[in-house]
């Protein structure tokens, strides 16, 4: 048919009839909205109907209108659609079925508003029209609209009488479409039944039919997996329709659609939000329904493309996007200032775009970007609110999707978790670490994490397959240091009833951590000092050395540079241990890594319990603002002390925190200059996001002097936006 209508619009386009220019577009809008190419399908009958009124056809611009009407409806935009089918005056000389069709279209319409009681005075109003009963076609069309507006009801008993009636009536009018789109109703009917297999026998039945719709084929697939799914209906809907973009598909199973609280409510702007909610809660990957949460924001923006953007080691990257590409410059604007930033105008003016922050643990940790074609129609005022309730939904799986793009590929290195810069470069430190055959000192405070790195090093390095052993110099005594260090032969003290090997000889081609080194004795440090420059060892009571290949990995809280001036650790041994020096970062110096680590010791801690407990928003928060002197064993230690104290199921408030956590907030206190130096600096660059870093117009919407802001600017450090001059980056 669409081949047809193009050859016929080059013919017409050739003759100069515009009349029928209109008619074939009205006609390629009705078959491209059959095939589900809604994008196409708007554009061409908006045009149509412009054309129309231009030219002063009531008629065409009511035909034109009527389709519009059914593409808004399928792309789930219930109010634009009911305006549309409103402006159909033209329609009243049309032949019954046009009106009928309106009248059927707007009943839909009211279905998806939430308005049962004008849908069912339009269904029955047609009905009980003239000359319904006398001509099957508008019979079946009445009867499959009632059968519509009955299943959203939930008056099943009706659904059946009036989808038999439009089966009757379709085979007298020699309408087989009608009878699939009615059979289709009975077997959504027949599932909400809990007759399943009854249902399934209608979609069997089908199935055997190949040449329809996409929009029926949509409806029938819904339907299947509806009926043979054992999940979350609502997961599926959602699914189904972030697919297709055919918003009004979830009308077809209004019941995992919305709840009955939710279906109270009109504001369409509540069910958006809460079909996005849904979206966020699907079991899949979290790219995935990053991905479907953008396609689903799109269809209700009708935005040219929506991206979610992380900020991840200084660098934004796309996570998930549908639609074109977007810069992340908007992104870039929306987590400098930390506000939403409303729909305006991009840096060179060939694009509308809008951005809302993301956060979560205390820190903004990425974007929800829009972009908008210049001319676009669609009224943006509510745009703001969906971007914003949306980054607030999307924040746990964006923070998860963060955390898995961070997982370095190198084998032993996923387990140093964060995303923070410190951790950045750390992982990178120990990866070059790892390549190297030199020895490694492992610095940082105590519960800091430096037996993990160390482990992570062995694991990365070539020398994975072999041991990795362990020594706590500080619980080593002096009159057991060789035979624990070299091990012993037979007999060779009392207590020496076997031949052992030490340490050395146990990580022979691996690695082995000393762990505490800085607490080594001067006697110990001698022993340690002599295998490490030799190579080789002699056990306690054996006369003949054996040979060793030992990488060694020390760790220390201690700064073993002040121990050497302080005279307790031998300098010859530091030069030995301290080739490559890492410096593991306090858990208070990197804030943004507790929510991830949070994460992780939590899901490993009510795994233990058999709990499926979440932490709340606020309680990671608290998490994120106590400064932990004990790092990350505190962390592990308080986490798992919580997940016994909790509940077994729902959302841990932060108020089941230690009361330490209650005293982190309070305990941080600031003097006047530094909260009013803060409150400027906010204040100043929001000014300047909001003027899209032009400093004239800042200037004028702060009051001062352009000169005034630029010393202003110089006073609090602010140096990252463009003057006037130099022309707009995407990252301002």
């Amino acid at each position: 048919a669409q081949a047809a209508l193009d050859e016929a619009r080059q013919f017409a386009g050739r003759s100069g009839r515009d009349a029928t220019l209109i008619d074939i577009g009205v006609m390629s809008g009705e078959a491209s909205i059959d095939l589900a190419r809604l994008d196409d399908a708007e554009a061409v009958l908006t045009a149509a109907r412009s054309a129309a009124q231009a030219s002063g056809d009531g008629r065409r611009a009511a035909l034109a209108s009527l389709a519009l009407g059914r593409c808004l409806f399928w792309r789930g935009r219930y109010a634009d659609a009911i305006v549309a089918l409103s402006a159909t005056a033209g329609l009243d000389e049309a032949p019954p079925a046009m009106r009928f069709r309106r009248r059927l279209l707007m009943a839909r319409a009211a279905v998806g508003q939430r308005d049962f009681s004008n849908a069912m005075s339009l269904v029955a109003d047609a009905a009980q029209a003239p000359g319904v009963n006398e001509q099957p076609s508008l019979q079946s069309m009445v009867a499959c609209g009632a059968a519509f507006v009955h299943l959203a009801v939930g008056d099943l008993d009706a659904v059946e009488r009036d989808v038999a009636t439009a089966i009757s009536a379709s085979r007298a009018a020699y309408d087989p479409l009608r009878a699939v789109r009615a059979r289709l109703l009975l077997a959504e009917a027949e599932r909400r039944r809990g007759r399943t297999s009854s249902a399934v026998n209608h979609l069997r039945r089908l199935a055997s039919v190949t040449a329809v719709p996409a929009t029926i084929r949509a409806r029938s697939q819904l339907v299947t997996d509806l009926a043979t799914a054992t999940g979350d209906a609502c997961a599926v809907v959602a699914r189904h329709v972030g697919a297709t973009g055919l918003g009004a598909l979830a009308l077809y199973a209004p019941d995992a659609d919305r709840s009955p609280a939710i279906g109270a409510l009109d504001d369409p702007l509540v069910h958006d939000v809460v079909a996005i909610m849904r979206l966020c809660q699907t079991a899949e990957e979290e790219r995935a329904v990053l991905k479907g949460v953008c396609g689903r924001v799109r269809q209700q923006l009708h935005a040219n493309a929506i991206a979610c953007v992380a900020l991840a080691s200084g660098r934004y990257d796309i996570v998930a996007a549908d639609g074109a590409r977007i810069e992340p410059g908007i992104a870039a604007r929306a987590i400098t200032a930390g506000i939403t930033i409303a729909p305006c105008r991009s840096g060179d003016g060939a694009r509308i775009e809008a951005a809302a922050p993301v956060q979560y643990g205390g820190a903004v940790i990425g974007a929800v970007c829009a972009r908008w074609t210049l001319g676009s129609t669609y009224d943006l005022t509510r745009a703001s609110s969906v971007l914003t309730m949306t980054a607030a939904a999307v924040a746990p799986l964006l923070s998860a999707a963060i955390t898995r793009r961070e997982r370095i590929a190198t084998p032993g290195l996923t387990e140093l978790r964060g995303v923070t810069p410190p951790m950045v470069e750390l992982r990178h430190a120990a990866e070059r670490a790892a390549a190297a055959p030199f020895a490694v000192l492992v610095e940082g405070e105590s519960g800091s994490g430096k037996e993990l790195v160390a482990r992570a090093i062995h694991r990365a390095g070539p020398r994975r397959e072999r041991p990795f052993c362990t020594l706590n110099c500080a619980a080593l005594p002096d009159d057991l240091i060789e035979a624990e260090l070299f091990g012993h032969a037979r007999g060779s003290f009392t207590g020496a009833v076997a031949d052992r090997a030490g340490v050395f000889e146990e990580a022979h081609g691996g690695t082995l951590l000393l762990d505490e080194v800085g607490e080594l004795s001067p006697r110990a440090q001698a022993k340690l000092l002599r295998v490490i420059q030799e190579g080789e060892l002699r056990r306690v009571g054996e006369n003949v050395s054996r040979r060793v290949d030992v990488r060694i990995v020390s760790a220390t809280n201690r700064d073993l540079r002040q121990e050497v001036a302080a005279g307790r650790f031998r300098v010859d041994l530091l030069y030995r241990l301290d080739v490559i020096r890492l410096t593991v970062p306090p858990l208070r110096d990197r804030r943004e890594d507790v929510a991830v680590l949070a994460e992780h010791v939590w899901r490993d801690a009510t795994a233990r319990v058999n709990s499926r407990a979440t932490l709340g928003a606020a309680t990671m928060a608290a998490l994120a603002r106590y400064d932990w002197p004990g790092n990350v064993r505190e962390l592990q230690n308080v986490l798992a002390a919580l997940a016994v104290r909790s509940p077994k199921r729902g959302v841990v408030p932060p108020t089941a925190l230690p009361p330490q956590f209650a005293d982190a907030g309070q305990s941080e206190s600031w003097r006047l200059d530094e909260a009013r130096r803060t409150f400027e600096e906010r204040f100043v660059r929001a000014a300047l996001v909001r003027s899209g870093g032009h400093r004239s117009r800042a200037a004028i919407e702060l009051g001062v002097t352009r000169q005034g802001l630029t010393k202003l600017m110089n006073r609090l450090g602010i140096f990252d936006a463009p003057d006037d001059d130099e022309q707009p980056t995407t990252n301002d």
